[in-house]
């Protein structure tokens, strides 16, 4: 019997008995409850991961997928304005990158690790500045408290 591995899950299915054109066009996460011992699952709720754009598991996916649609279309001829803008784009990252990178989608995700981790830096900085004023301001208050029981 031949299997397939699904490269998006990593789960196993029968070439016998796959077809993907009966597949839902949609991912959803199912939350399940369980019916005790032997009894089963129940579905408590089902939502789709496209509703909600914050969902980590969105991210995870997109990313996911669009390495393997780089698996089937990788011989596929960039237009002139696409080898343009991975042009510029690899010029931009040489800063940052020793290699350059071949397709647009693995340049943008390099781009937006590069942006979410000067997001987080900043953040980190914002919070030593607040956290350094709170400190003067505890010391200005007890300082004040100080002066007001010795009067």
């Amino acid at each position: 019997m031949s299997q397939l591995i699904c490269p998006l899950c990593g789960k196993f299915v029968s070439v016998r008995y796959y077809e993907p054109e009966d597949f839902e066009d949609d991912i959803k996460r199912v939350q399940v409850r369980g019916k005790g011992r032997g009894k089963g699952t129940e579905r408590e709720w089902t939502v789709s991961v496209f509703d909600d754009g914050d969902d980590p598991l969105f991210f995870k996916l997109r990313d996911r997928i669009s390495k393997l649609y780089f698996l089937f279309f990788d011989d596929e001829d960039m237009s002139d304005e696409e080898e343009e803008l991975l042009d510029d784009i690899n010029t931009a990252l040489k800063l940052y990158y020793e290699y350059p990178f071949d397709n647009l989608i693995g340049a943008a995700l390099a781009l937006l690790a590069q942006f979410r981790d000067h997001e987080e830096e900043e953040d980190d900085d914002e919070d030593d500045v607040v956290s350094e004023d709170d400190d003067e301001d505890e010391e200005v208050e007890s300082e004040e408290s100080e002066d007001e029981d010795d009067e």
